[in-house]
């Protein structure tokens, strides 16, 4: 899968999911913080309830974007999005096969239009490595920008990746003990789906 044929077919069909779809995120990033981050809850829960959902849909979708924030040390910029270092984290709104992106309301990324930078069609080759919790690029989305050792966590099973960065840039997937590696291939390349459950750790480039 290395040509722009098959990444235009993969990001057709990411949109027409996205079209369909609606997302959900928020959380804080720590019990200490919590009333600092009150205020960006409340923005977030009126985003989420703007994307069509329940207020209790709302809350399950915090409570998800809470795992990520605790898990990852990031910052919550969307109801659905939290920013880490080197990485976004977009999460699947309650009853959606697939992430989507909702406006950036934080000051710092106003002008952050994210999206999935894998899957959106254009341009191949964007220097982005993705991770979909679900096979066929479905469920949340762990999306990597940066050289280096990334660890993740809470990611078992079967899901799926894309590899988009430069081209003929190849990924490694391993275990924190080493014992397991997986090379992708080259850019473009991508698989509809891969078990997540041996990986503890992404270096994309």
């Amino acid at each position: 899968m290395h040509h722009s044929s098959t990444k235009r077919r993969i990001g057709k069909a990411a949109a027409l999911a996205f079209a369909a779809g609606t997302l959900t995120a928020a959380g804080a990033l720590s019990a200490g913080s919590a009333n600092a981050i009150t205020p960006a809850h409340a923005d977030f829960t009126a985003q989420a309830k703007s994307a069509g959902l329940s207020s209790a849909n709302a809350k399950v979708l915090q409570t998800r974007v809470d795992g990520y924030l605790a898990r990852y040390h990031g910052t919550q910029i969307a109801a659905n999005k939290v920013s880490a270092k080197g990485m976004y984290v977009t999460v699947a709104l309650p009853g959606e096969k697939y992430a989507r992106t909702l406006p950036d309301t934080s000051e710092v990324h106003a002008n952050d239009a994210w999206q999935d930078k894998c899957l959106n069609g254009s341009p191949v080759y964007s220097g982005w490595f993705c991770l979909y919790k679900g096979e066929t690029f479905q469920g949340d989305v762990l999306s990597m920008y940066t050289c280096g050792d990334h660890a993740i966590s809470g990611w078992y099973g079967n899901g799926s990746w894309v590899n988009d960065q430069t081209q003929n840039t190849v990924a490694l997937l391993r275990s924190a003990s080493g014992g397991y590696k997986f090379y992708t291939p080259g850019a473009y390349s991508s698989s509809y789906s891969f078990n997540w459950t041996p990986v503890d750790v992404v270096h994309p480039c």
